[in-house]
């Protein structure tokens, strides 16, 4: 649990970096840098293990398939950035985890129990208030953020699948040079050369995501996709607090009180998936 938290940490900072440097390049030009340095985690964890730097692959098209995967939820969400705050994109982004609950039980047979999917419906309420949908029409930005959302959830489940037979640092190169592949393709059109400060941005941006997908292979070791789920709604409040702290976002009472909710959902969560990983302990 503490590792998958450390990856929504690190993945928030990347969102914030991401939307701070959208400002000036095109979202294929970010993602292209996010992945490019991101391949530099996998290769210093391999350098540290004595392993070779080209891991064992044993299932190439699951790799491709998360690769795919993970462009997908990058550009779609980086390009929501543009239209949306940190933390009302971060909010609607997270329905992912009511997806994550429903391709986990479709595609993994993983259940949790009824406290878990209670949890996670307390969650999915929770971005509901924050964003408050229902107080606008649905714009690109929304649009774009679910639509990444889905590509996420797709994402997890892969690394899930994944994390049976690869390592932790196959499941980082490979999927982050896939990723990194197609947003080459777009990356051309619009291109701008970085300056030195933002190349030191980018650099930040690809470390965070790549050490968060490092931490989420690990830690789907030993969680499943609807224990994850419930675990990534603290990545919101990440983002309320990044927001203040960058962009002096001030939070509202609306999104206190969505926030508090999220908060509650997962430390129930937490407790419900402590007491049946102590009683598996007990068995």
């Amino acid at each position: 649990m503490l590792l998958f938290c450390a990856g929504t940490f690190l993945q928030a900072c990347m969102d914030a970096l991401a939307k701070w440097l959208g400002e000036d390049y095109t979202v294929w030009q970010v993602m292209a840098f996010r992945m490019g340095f991101g391949l530099l985690p996998a290769f210093l964890m391999l350098a540290l293990r004595g392993q070779p730097l080209v891991p064992a692959m044993h299932r190439p098209l699951g790799h491709l398939w998360r690769g795919l995967f993970t462009a997908g939820a990058g550009l779609s969400f980086f390009y929501s950035l543009q239209f949306m705050s940190l933390a009302e994109a971060t909010a609607v982004f997270y329905v992912a985890p009511i997806i994550m609950y429903l391709f986990g039980f479709v595609f993994l047979r993983e259940t949790g129990g009824w406290v878990l999917a209670l949890s996670v419906v307390f969650g999915f309420a929770g971005t509901l208030i924050i964003y408050a949908p229902w107080s606008a029409p649905v714009g690109l930005g929304p649009a774009m953020a679910l639509i990444g959302a889905v590509f996420y959830a797709l994402s997890m489940v892969q690394i899930r699948k994944l994390a049976q037979t690869e390592s932790s640092e196959a499941i980082l190169l490979y999927g982050t040079i896939v990723s990194m592949v197609v947003a080459l393709f777009g990356a051309p059109f619009g291109w701008i050369a970085p300056s030195l400060p933002d190349l030191g941005l980018f650099l930040a941006m690809g470390l965070c995501g790549g050490f968060s997908i490092f931490f989420f292979a690990s830690a789907l070791r030993y969680l499943s996709v609807v224990q994850a789920a419930n675990l990534e709604y603290t990545a919101i409040i990440w983002a309320i607090l990044i927001g203040f702290l960058v962009w002096q976002a001030v939070p509202d009472l609306r999104t206190g009180t969505g926030a508090a909710l999220i908060t509650l959902a997962g430390v129930v969560a937490a407790i419900r998936m402590e007491r049946d990983r102590a009683g598996s302990a007990g068995d």
